[in-house]
């Protein structure tokens, strides 16, 4: 009887602990990035068709008119925030890392705004974004509800007087790259939508050996985009 009540007032502390913590991820300040010279930062939400809201930003050029062509994130499966977050254990450094923000700098320091958010149920511990809370708001979300997500996404960023609506473009990665094609089925106005599976057939991104994103090899690439700008961010480049 001793064990089994034991047993009781363990779960009932748990459950308490885990109520707690998850009321007080929610009642935080919600985690953006801050702003530089260079990139404002303004953070934004909008309401899932099943009314929930999501959090995201729009990364402009600082110091410059728009309204600007503009690039929509598209993040891949799994609980992931609007960088695209790869925890440390899938990684060849074994450090975090944010498959997007790189790229998000990128484009906007040549001029082209950057629209991204964070799926329903993951919401990042601070402002770094390597680690997230996630809710049963994501662990009950089907494909369908992520696909109606990733539209309205689109949609509202187009309600921003500083982005080009005539100049949208999508940018995903694996399940982002299929929402992009879904998009671009219902909104004609999509300007073109690329995946960043096409970095892999350059063979700069190694996902072969041992199952690891070769983080080395994929910062050359952000570092190369920063410099020159060409291979994901050159096509995107045109709208310009």
């Amino acid at each position: 009887m001793g064990v089994a009540m034991n047993r009781y007032f363990n779960c009932i502390v748990l459950g308490w602990l885990l109520v707690g913590n998850l009321a007080l991820a929610l009642t935080q300040e919600y985690p953006n990035p801050k702003s530089s010279s260079t990139i404002n930062y303004i953070p934004s939400t909008f309401q899932s068709a099943d009314h929930l809201t999501l959090h995201g930003h729009i990364a402009l050029p600082s110091g410059k008119a728009g309204p600007f062509p503009t690039v929509l994130l598209l993040v891949g499966s799994g609980a992931g925030n609007r960088y695209g977050d790869i925890p440390s254990d899938m990684t060849s450094n074994h450090q975090p890392a944010l498959l997007f923000q790189g790229i998000e700098t990128a484009l906007v320091q040549s001029g082209i705004a950057v629209y991204s958010y964070d799926k329903r149920g993951v919401i990042p511990k601070d402002d770094t974004f390597l680690d997230n809370t996630v809710t049963s708001d994501y662990q009950t979300a089907t494909a369908k509800n992520l696909a109606s997500d990733a539209l309205n996404a689109f949609d509202h960023l187009k309600s921003f007087p500083q982005v080009d609506s005539s100049r949208i473009a999508l940018l995903g990665h694996s399940e982002g790259t299929a929402l992009a094609m879904k998009i671009s089925e219902q909104r004609p106005e999509v300007t073109r939508f690329h995946g960043l599976e096409e970095l892999l057939d350059c063979g700069f991104v190694n996902t072969a050996k041992k199952g690891r994103i070769s983080i080395d090899i994929f910062h050359f690439v952000v570092k190369f985009t920063y410099s020159k700008v060409k291979l994901i961010c050159r096509p995107l480049l045109k709208m310009r």
